[in-house]
């Protein structure tokens, strides 16, 4: 039988705490048929006037996704009055039936931008709905597609966001058990969303399922072996779910089903043919881990091998340097070869010591998917500055409120050691030495001068409050070096050269990237023409 005959024709109205009217199918699978529909918002808008009142109103439609309770493999339909048949008292199906239920009234008390925020919950036609919100992007699983697998960075971002929001499931005592891409969905804001709640599982403070019936199976290549027949709660099992999802995204395939991989092994030759990192490589290997005991063992444990720290739900998520040989400590810039697909990525040190170079809040960016745009795009001079380094130097300077005078620039210092502190002059943003002239009112590096930081970064060029605000040369201690024109130790316009050999010339935004210009390999012969047309902000 066709979903088509299955699911409730166009047209139907169901009646929860409000009107719905049924105007297709979104999608279906073993436990459910997903439905977009509408209900009439009203509304009355009055105009008063000393001399009388005019009364407007309004009707707009409001759009929500449908989750029936339909497990296709046992339920049918009755076409004249849509109730559902093949359910009665006491059978497996009236049990998963009343769980569905049950889970969505839980569902529907989690507040979480990257879970999808449940309406209501009521029962029609013999059986259970519960109303979501209408995600308007499409799914992960479609967007995966699209593209065939998704660049590394990007991957990171979207698993972040799932795994911030399963995390906060986890805490709340709920276990989504079936995560996979066609569950996640993608808004026109970037956001991805945790949908399909129709298999979790609520269990009680000592880690027991609150009903007895067994957890679902999940879905092949997904869901761990003990999925199947375990009747325990473990937030392992949706760890491993939420590392196949990844494993999907960085390489367009299905993984491996979980009982075919300890025959053959983790496919990790997969992931190498796209050039997926090392870290992400073992993150993977022990998130998918055939023995629970073996994987991390909380969302956080994992999201940390793979370099992600510090997400904040609904917010740009902040990645570590995924070279192992990159510096620990906040760089001039993320080390990415150019000479492999891979974004560098938005960088904050494990420990979230503020960076000498600007605001630990650098702007998230995100890149459209041409082999020769992630090449060039790859170059990474330096982290932005950000509105948290402008209160800063504004509180240093708060005295200050006119421009510098040549005046100012009063006297210079050698092997001077330049401390500059937060706005309650406690913690410490920058430390370096220098040497070169110093403003005489602000005591800042201010004109000509060299600065040498803890990591063995030199910065030569233009002074102004502190920074690099002109001519510039940068020499990092993995040998990359810059020169041309810097704004607050962010290469503006000029030459960015890795120690191998390959450059860039050209102008860059104001968070490091390269904006136009040409790559050129070691011999100086051109790669790549780099356009301000091939790079797409995130939306804040």
């Amino acid at each position: 039988m066709k979903i088509q005959e299955k699911a409730l024709s166009i047209g139907t109205c169901l009646q929860g705490q409000h009107t719905y009217t049924i105007e297709g199918v979104m999608g279906y699978g073993s436990f459910g048929i997903t439905y977009k529909a509408y209900t009439v918002a009203r509304s009355e808008v009055k105009l008063e006037g000393h001399l009388g009142q005019l009364t407007s109103k309004r009707e707009e439609k409001v759009y929500v996704a449908i989750k029936e309770f339909f497990m296709s493999d046992y339920n049918s339909r009755d076409t004249q009055s849509g109730n559902i048949k093949g359910v009665t008292e006491d059978t497996i199906i009236a049990h998963y039936r009343h769980k569905f239920q049950t889970e969505a009234e839980n569902l529907s008390r989690l507040r979480h931008p990257n879970i999808v925020n449940v309406v209501e919950v009521f029962q029609a036609n013999d059986t259970v709905y519960y109303v979501m919100e209408f995600l308007e992007g499409g799914s992960l699983e479609q967007h995966i597609n699209n593209y065939n697998a998704l660049e590394e960075n990007e991957a990171l971002q979207l698993i972040a966001q799932v795994g911030s929001a399963v995390e906060y499931m986890h805490q709340n005592h709920m276990l989504h058990l079936d995560l996979k891409p066609g569950n996640v969905m993608l808004t026109s804001d970037n956001r991805a969303v945790l949908i399909d709640f129709g298999l979790s599982k609520q269990y009680s403070t000592d880690g027991n399922p609150e009903s007895s019936t067994t957890i679902g199976g999940g879905t092949p290549g997904y869901s761990p072996i003990e999925q199947m027949s375990s009747r325990g709660f473990a937030p392992t099992l949706d760890i491993y779910a939420l590392a196949a999802t990844l494993f999907k995204c960085l390489t367009g395939q299905r993984p491996t089903e979980a009982a075919l991989m300890l025959s053959e092994g983790f496919p990790e030759q997969a992931l190498r043919a796209t050039g997926v990192s090392e870290r992400t490589i073992d993150a993977l290997r022990a998130g998918m881990a055939p023995t629970p005991a073996h994987r991390p063992q909380s969302v956080a444990d994992f999201l940390k091998m793979l370099g992600i720290e510090h997400v904040i739900p609904g917010q740009p998520i902040l990645l570590k340097p995924k070279d192992e040989k990159a510096p620990t400590m906040p760089p001039p810039a993320p080390t990415p070869d150019l000479t492999d697909g891979n974004m560098g990525g938005t960088i904050v040190p494990k420990d979230p010591t503020p960076t000498p170079f600007g605001s630990t809040e650098p702007t998230a960016r995100k890149h459209k998917r041409s082999k020769a745009a992630w090449i060039v795009l790859a170059v990474v001079l330096a982290i932005a500055i950000g509105v948290g380094v402008m209160l800063l130097v504004n509180n240093t300077q708060k005295d200050k409120d006119h421009e510098i005078e040549p005046e100012d620039i009063g006297y210079e210092v050698t092997d001077s050691i330049v401390t500059i502190r937060d706005d309650n002059s406690t913690n410490v943003w920058i430390t370096y030495t220098y040497t070169g002239h110093v403003n005489s009112k602000t005591k800042l590096p201010e004109g000509e001068g060299v600065a040498i930081y803890a990591d063995g970064s030199t910065y030569s060029g233009t002074f102004k409050d502190g920074f690099l605000n002109g001519q510039a040369t940068i020499s990092q201690k993995n040998g990359d070096t810059f020169e041309g024109i810097a704004v607050n130790n962010v290469a503006s316009e000029g030459t960015y050269r890795q120690a191998d050999g390959i450059y860039f010339v050209g102008t860059f935004d104001e968070s490091g990237y390269p904006l136009e210009g040409i790559v050129y390999n070691s011999d100086g012969e051109e790669i790549q023409t780099i356009a301000p047309a091939d790079t797409v902000a995130v939306a804040e």
